[in-house]
């Protein structure tokens, strides 16, 4: 299994994200309320722009694999996500911020290092949380050196199943 990237994305409470910037529509509104934001980013889910996953406050380390693999955590999901060239790792604050502003787009200003190459298609997108998620805000989980989060992606024309919420969101 080849290791694709690796990354460390500050975010903030709510979720993090891996993003086709090409595709993915981020504006909901100048005045957005947060179930408005959380049914926008699961119907981006379901038309597979978008993978979203719940986090706390953190720097949270990201690997990212090109092929599905039998390793386990403590918690995982499975999405679909297109990608057209490039795919982003998202923060919590950049899908605010581009809720509220029609004119932005992702990636932010300062973003530019989030952006994973990929051939165009459809991949299998498995997300691996390796963390106790009960331990989610000590200063053990905070200070790890080992990944948080492992995104496993391999190219797969079958959807998975609708989703009906952000998995994980505190």
């Amino acid at each position: 299994m080849s290791l694709v990237s690796h990354f460390v994305l500050p975010s903030d409470y709510g979720c993090i994200a891996l993003v086709n910037p090409e595709t993915y529509a981020g504006f909901v509104g100048e005045y957005w309320q947060l179930e408005q934001l959380i049914d926008h980013i699961v119907s981006e889910v379901n038309q597979h722009h978008i993978v979203a996953w719940g986090s706390v406050h953190g720097n949270w380390k990201i690997v990212i694999h090109n092929c599905l693999s039998n390793n386990s955590g403590y918690q995982e999901i499975l999405g679909t996500i297109d990608s057209n060239k490039n795919l982003l790792l998202a923060n919590y604050e950049s899908l605010t911020h581009i809720a509220q502003f029609a004119d932005e787009q992702l990636p932010l200003k300062g973003m530019e290092n989030f952006i994973i190459k990929m051939n165009p298609g459809r991949y299998r997108c498995r997300i691996i949380q390796l963390f106790d998620p009960n331990e989610a805000e000590s200063e053990k989980v905070f200070f790890q050196t080992q990944p948080h989060f492992r995104i496993e992606l391999e190219e797969d024309e079958t959807p998975v199943e609708t989703w009906t919420q952000i998995p994980w969101f505190p």
